[in-house]
């Protein structure tokens, strides 16, 4: 401890055995590796460093003690590291989290499967805590170092409504930021199809496709372009935990959902960037058309009939087209573990906070899809009802909207669904 008085002078330096409660535990040390020392025998043996483990008995106490007892009065906590391998979770539940609240934590961690990291306890618990994973690093064997910051330095971080911010946002925007396409989808391999050509047509360069597939069986058809990256998941999720989950895996600044079943012109992307580009914080598009695959036609409707069906959106927006900075969702915004709303949620929070919301005209960018299967189907009785009055719609013909070579793609499945084979 010398060297840390010497060096960290400013520090309160302390050689404390740390655990869930006061008392004794057996210290396993690691000669030729002590990085690997500690309480869990476990978790040794799980490296493979257990040849020649020295035991000793150590007294313990906890981090809500050490804080009671050696943190100067009035003294906020920087910055906690937790590395007590094993026992992290049981360690941070001894804390009193109304008073110790570091700005930021570092803890180690073993997750083999980094697509499943919201399953840890340790993370979840720190969210509960009112904390965001903002970064991870990996060291060996699904060993990492997790950092969370408290939400409050977070906001304080990604001041929005500064105008320091909205240059940043538009220089970022500027040097054509790369743009991550989130699709979450379940058993609609066609739909997956049809939606990676339009995607691929997209006249903005720098783009990737995030595709979270929780199917019965993997998507079987080849995919084409190297900028999708397609992940089948073992079991079901929430449309708003895959949502999530893409976007921990997006390299993008801006973030756009992707819906597997809607119809995009070659330009959405592009547009929905320059709404961005001037100023928005997160953008949705409005005047949208609803093909009825099965009555084969295009509902035009305005903004009041659209309340009938759409969530009550500012400007009468549709969630599902959602595009916004990666930035919100990374300083704490998140995507309810459902798949009914969750978009709807995630927009309420983004306005609760008072972030710029950009409506966008449509002009045909996006052509929403009605069919058995969308999830918000039980709320078209509604809808035909608000449809039967003539003053707020107009039908036509979806030849007028889409070409005829994706045209073919959706005859298919239209003849299909009144067959009884959809």
């Amino acid at each position: 401890m010398k060297p840390f008085n010497s060096y960290r002078s400013g520090d309160i330096n302390l050689e404390l055995g740390v655990s869930d409660k006061s008392g004794e535990l057996t210290y396993y040390y690691v000669p030729h590796y002590p990085a690997c020392s500690g309480f869990s025998i476990d978790m040794i043996r799980d490296t493979g460093m257990d040849t020649g483990v020295q035991e000793y008995k150590i007294q313990t106490t906890t981090i809500q003690f050490i804080f009671e007892n050696y943190l100067p009065a009035g003294r906020e906590i920087d910055f906690l590291n937790i590395d007590i391998e094993g026992l992290d979770s049981a360690v941070l539940r001894t804390n009193n989290w109304s008073i110790y609240r570091p700005k930021v934590i570092c803890v180690e961690l073993q997750i083999r499967n980094r697509y499943r990291i919201y399953d840890n306890e340790t993370i979840n618990y720190l969210i509960e805590q009112g904390y965001h994973l903002f970064e991870s690093t990996h060291i060996a064997q699904g060993v990492g170092n997790f950092i969370f910051i408290r939400l409050d330095c977070l906001f304080r971080m990604a001041d929005f409504s500064t105008e320091t911010e909205s240059k940043f946002l538009k220089k970022t925007a500027n040097k054509a930021a790369l743009v991550s396409c989130i699709m979450p989808t379940y058993n609609r391999h066609e739909f997956v199809w049809k939606s990676i050509q339009y995607f691929n047509r997209q006249s903005y360069p720098d783009r990737e496709l995030i595709i979270m597939d929780d199917s019965d069986r993997p998507y079987p058809f080849k995919i084409e372009g190297d900028r999708i990256r397609y992940y089948h998941l073992k079991r079901r999720f929430k449309i708003g935990y895959k949502r999530n989950m893409a976007c921990q895996l997006a390299q993008g600044s801006i973030v756009i959902q992707w819906d597997d079943d809607d119809c995009f012109s070659s330009e959405r992307i592009s547009d929905q960037v320059s709404g961005l580009e001037r100023g928005a914080h997160i953008t949705a598009y409005t005047n949208h058309g609803i093909f009825d695959l099965s009555n084969w036609w295009i509902w035009q409707c305005d903004v009041d009939v659209q309340k009938y069906y759409s969530f009550p959106t500012p400007g009468g927006g549709h969630t599902s087209t959602l595009g916004y900075w990666k930035i919100i969702w990374e300083s704490g915004v998140k995507y309810a573990n459902s798949s009914l709303g969750e978009d709807y949620g995630f927009l309420k929070q983004c306005i609760a906070k008072n972030l710029h919301y950009g409506v966008l005209d449509n002009t045909h960018q996006v052509i929403i899809l009605r069919h058995k299967n969308n999830t918000w189907i039980n709320m078209w009785a509604h809808i035909n009802r608000a449809l039967m009055d003539k003053r707020f719609w107009s039908a036509a013909y979806p030849s007028n909207f889409i070409s005829d070579f994706d045209l073919k793609f959706y005859q298919h499945l239209h003849e299909r669904l009144n067959a009884g084979h959809a």
